[in-house]
């Protein structure tokens, strides 16, 4: 909806299409009447110099004209300020104003047609369904139990050959992981950098804006459901936009002293916006990883929501349901982190689900130091690689103030 008169793009419907080909008629009897607000004056074009939003703006008429053609006919083109020539929009299906984590209406097409790969996450995904046919000890490393001293003293093996034979037959049948995490980028959390936790349907893009120049230093989405993601819907892919003042390096003053809870910490690479996701299953997590960090170039971090009590995202095994399914949750971190790059993946939780049975200090251990299965996912076992967890002081059960 930017180009001239007489040069439109071509129709992907052809002949079938039920929309009107004929601009002056569109701007003549199908389109709105401009506003008179801003004195007509159309505020994209006045602070950008071009209108993405090209003939489907409420203030086309601030930003349009008539040309003479070389054979005397009368064109309606768009025009770009004075002064600030030579930035026309490109129409790939993103707005660009102001705006960033926008993706194409191609990318979006290749989502919902299965046609975009996710080839690191796919090679995860199946190394943990390998994973899982494997019985329970051999899973854990548990050395098979040793035989008896009657069966030993028929068969002449000692207890100690026995172990070491049982750690040999184990270490032949253990399946390393595709890919080891890539080293993540460092984040911050201070005294001076005041958050706005995620909300959903209030934390859009206008009120993120509006907190950040009121101080808000990290800013999160609105949670984002994993499979709607997936299949490119445009309703959930527009909540991982953010506004360029949300790509800023959030404030830090630096340590007077030598010791500081987070080393190699660069405050220049660091930007204030992450996106938050509501998965019920690895795969989908791993996968809407690997898509957001290769569609979304500027994300702080990913947060899984552990803490949504809502029945519809409970009863579906995600949100707060995790709380509960600290096994899976686990594999789902571990592979976010793996197919992140350099993105950090983060947790929020609450106490647990229920009234007086609080589970998140065992959570919170098993996500730190790993859990009885850890040394299956290589690097010599330990924690999940996790980047930070967010401790909501309530269960489920009590849900909100």
């Amino acid at each position: 909806m930017s180009k001239p008169e007489f040069s439109p793009a071509t129709c992907p419907y052809g002949e079938g299409c039920k929309f009107e080909h004929d601009l002056r008629k569109y701007l003549r009897d199908w389109k709105r009447a401009d506003l008179t607000t801003f004195g007509g004056i159309c505020p994209i074009w006045h602070n950008r110099g071009r209108c993405s939003v090209g003939w489907k703006c409420r203030f086309v008429g601030s930003h349009m004209k008539e040309r003479a053609t070389d054979d005397g006919r009368k064109e309606l083109v768009l025009t770009e300020k004075p002064g600030m020539e030579g930035s026309l929009p490109v129409d790939d299906g993103t707005t660009s104003i102001g705006t960033l984590n926008e993706i194409s209406t191609q990318a979006k097409n290749d989502l919902m047609k299965r046609k975009f790969t996710t080839p690191k996450a796919d090679q995860y995904s199946k190394w943990l369904d390998t994973l899982a046919q494997k019985p329970e000890e051999q899973r854990n490393h548990r050395p098979k139990k040793p035989p008896s001293k009657a069966v030993e003293a028929d068969n002449g093996i000692s207890n100690e050959d026995a172990h070491q034979q049982a750690k040999e037959d184990n270490r032949a049948q253990y399946i390393s992981p595709p890919f080891l995490p890539s080293e993540k980028r460092r984040i911050y959390f201070g005294p001076e950098t005041p958050i706005l936790a995620p909300l959903t349907t209030q934390g859009n893009l206008p009120f993120r804006r509006l907190c950040v120049s009121l101080g808000a230093q990290l800013t999160y989405s609105e949670m984002a459901m994993s499979m709607p993601l997936i299949q490119g819907q445009r309703s959930e892919w527009a909540l991982m936009r953010a506004h360029e003042s949300e790509t800023t390096p959030p404030a830090y003053n630096p340590p007077t002293t030598t010791t500081t809870t987070v080393t190699d910490y660069d405050n220049s690479r660091d930007l204030k916006f992450g996106a938050q996701i509501s998965a019920n299953k690895p795969w989908q997590a791993i996968k809407v990883a690997e898509t957001l960090t290769r569609l979304c170039p500027h994300l702080r971090l990913i947060d899984i929501n552990c803490g949504c009590p809502i029945d519809l995202v409970y009863r579906a095994g995600a949100g707060s349901a995790l709380l509960d399914a600290q096994g899976k949750l686990d594999k789902m971190v571990r592979g976010m982190n793996a197919v992140s790059d350099s993105v950090p993946i983060t947790v929020k939780i609450r106490m647990g689900t229920k009234d007086g049975k609080p589970t998140a200090l065992k959570l919170i251990e098993r996500l730190v130091y790993g859990g009885p299965d850890a040394e299956n996912f290589g690097g010599g076992g330990g924690g999940s690689g996790v980047a930070a967890i967010t401790l909501h002081g309530r269960s489920r059960q009590q849900r909100y103030t």
